[in-house]
């Protein structure tokens, strides 16, 4: 092994004061007795190094979602379900996140693809005192909250901050980090820092890692900036009612044509004015030019593990066609003609079989308002089983999501 040419961890700055040293043990004491520690205790069980040097907000957005005990809907490894970094490829090409990591307004994407609650706001655009009540909210329990948590009702909220580490006098760039616990008495706040193989979980000042956020990202043209995620959908169990979809894969790779499409249904008024299908079927198959334009932003998801899975996927699918033979005019070839990346791929890496027409009109309902789709599916003609029609929705929404935050950067 060439030792010159790798590394073994880095020595943190003077700026950061490392958690195991005596230094920070006081700090965290601190936090303790100030009530400083409320996100700690969840955050510490989940934290995990990043699989791949430029995975930190990959990583980071797995730690919150575990922590938020939501459930991903699939199959971890074994019959268990668990958020790994893989299944976050909603909003990116993770191998394009492999060579430069992701933006502020990716990682919101991937929230909000999850069904988080998000809050995001840009270094720039926000000031000391707005980050520090972040902070705070994120961070310091009171009495409200251990009545909530007895009630069984307790909303946890969760920070992310994205920065530069040079800021901080560490190496490297932009990282994005969880904020654990704040100490109000050294307003100093604890940084869980997922490149553990580089640093370790240490301290910062509030002030100093507010400047952080400031520099400007080269890849947006814009400061970074901090998220505050929360999410509803979490019983008493613990098991959230996530929409994951069943049709779609989505990358991130073909961005420029969700904005293309973006601007077209801006053109034509968008949701305030209704598009008719049929607008949308032209610009898909490119006036008939193109079949398989389609595929550029949507990827069907790889075939069935379980029967269960099987049959909402069929459902789903029935439901579709429905809905497309009351539409007038759809070209036969394009009930018919499905997507072909199955072609030469093992069983296990092949994609589920979707057509052209059915594709086209999942991104038609995104391109209505949610009282819209809402309107199509639940009309007394439409009998399907609720939860085949909700999902539907959720299909929509996470499409729609992806098209509206095409222009963010």
């Amino acid at each position: 092994m060439n030792r010159s040419s790798s590394f073994y961890r880095r020595q943190l700055p003077s700026s950061c004061v490392a958690l195991s040293s005596t230094e920070g043990q006081l700090l965290f004491k601190s936090a303790f007795l100030n009530n400083g520690l409320k996100s700690f205790f969840l955050l510490i069980e989940q934290l995990s190094t990043q699989s791949e040097p430029a995975y930190c907000g990959i990583t980071t957005l797995v730690i919150i979602l575990n922590a938020l005990s939501v459930d991903p809907g699939r199959e971890w490894k074994g019959p268990w379900r668990w958020y790994e970094e893989s299944m976050l490829n909603c909003c990116v090409d993770l191998e394009e996140v492999k060579k430069i990591g992701i933006t502020l307004t990716t990682f919101v994407c991937l929230a909000l693809c999850q069904g988080l609650d998000v809050t995001y706001h840009l270094g720039q655009e926000s000031s000391i005192d707005d980050f520090r009540q972040a902070v705070r909210s994120s961070c310091i329990s009171n009495s409200s909250d251990d009545d909530n948590k007895n009630n069984k009702t307790q909303r946890n909220e969760f920070l992310v901050v994205s920065y530069s580490r040079k800021t901080l006098g560490q190496t490297g760039s932009g990282h994005f980090s969880p904020v654990a616990a704040y100490d109000e008495t050294s307003d100093s706040v604890l940084i869980l820092d997922t490149a553990r193989f580089k640093y370790g979980t240490h301290w910062v000042s509030l002030q100093l890692l507010f400047d952080a956020m400031l520099p400007i990202d080269p890849a947006t043209t814009k400061s970074r900036g901090y998220i505050l995620i929360s999410h509803d959908g979490v019983s008493e169990n613990k098991e959230s009612h996530l929409p994951i979809s069943i049709l779609f894969r989505s990358s991130k790779s073909q961005n420029f044509v969700r904005k293309q499409y973006k601007s077209f249904l801006s053109e034509r008024g968008g949701c305030c004015k209704p598009i008719e299908f049929q607008d949308v079927l032209r610009y898909w198959t490119k006036d008939g030019n193109d079949n398989l334009f389609v595929w550029n932003i949507l990827s069907p998801q790889l075939c069935r593990k379980s029967e269960e899975e099987e049959q909402n996927f069929n459902n789903l699918l029935s439901l579709i066609k429905r809905l497309l033979s009351d539409v007038p005019d759809v070209p036969k070839q394009l009930m018919s003609l499905q997507n072909t990346f199955t072609k030469d791929k093992k069983c296990c890496e092949k994609s589920s079989s979707i057509s052209v027409a059915e594709a086209i009109y999942v991104i038609y309902l995104a391109s209505l308002r949610k009282d819209q789709r809402k309107e199509i599916l639940f009309a007394d003609s439409v009998s399907d089983p609720e939860f085949t029609k909700n999902q539907l929705l959720d299909e929509a929404a996470l499409v729609h999501i992806a098209l509206n935050v095409s222009d963010m950067e």
